[in-house]
């Protein structure tokens, strides 16, 4: 079992989108996450933040070396009561690699912060 924790201000996402605009938000999200929130028009930085502390804790559990995914390569969908993670390109390389055949991710927001967390179960 592999597990990744992360956590952030959310203030700091909301300096860089104020910062970079679009720009910071095309970096960090895939274009099918910009549009499913384009369409929900909730492009705030508490659902950016808690987009990107899902795919920095999925980072921690592929333990990457080289061949690094791009933040899109890692797509997360939040829902009402779940959250989804879908791996494309170098990450779902990695996660062939580690042999994860389940990945659950879970992701809060309280005081200010983003806390994302991520297990990855390996085949045995």
């Amino acid at each position: 079992m592999r597990v990744g924790v992360d956590v952030l201000d959310v203030a700091e996402v909301a300096h860089s989108v104020e910062r970079f605009g679009e720009r910071f938000l095309r970096r960090i999200l895939s274009p099918r996450e910009c549009d499913r929130a384009g369409e929900s028009r909730i492009v705030t930085p508490e659902v950016v933040a808690q987009h990107f502390v899902v795919k920095e804790a999925m980072l921690k559990v592929l333990r990457v070396a080289d061949d690094v995914p791009r933040w899109r390569d890692i797509e997360v969908e939040l829902g009402s009561a779940s959250v989804a993670i879908e791996l494309s390109g170098a990450a779902l390389r990695w996660s062939e690699r580690a042999r994860l055949r389940r990945i659950v991710a879970s992701v809060s927001l309280s005081g200010g912060r983003a806390w994302g967390c991520v297990i990855g179960e390996e085949e045995e």
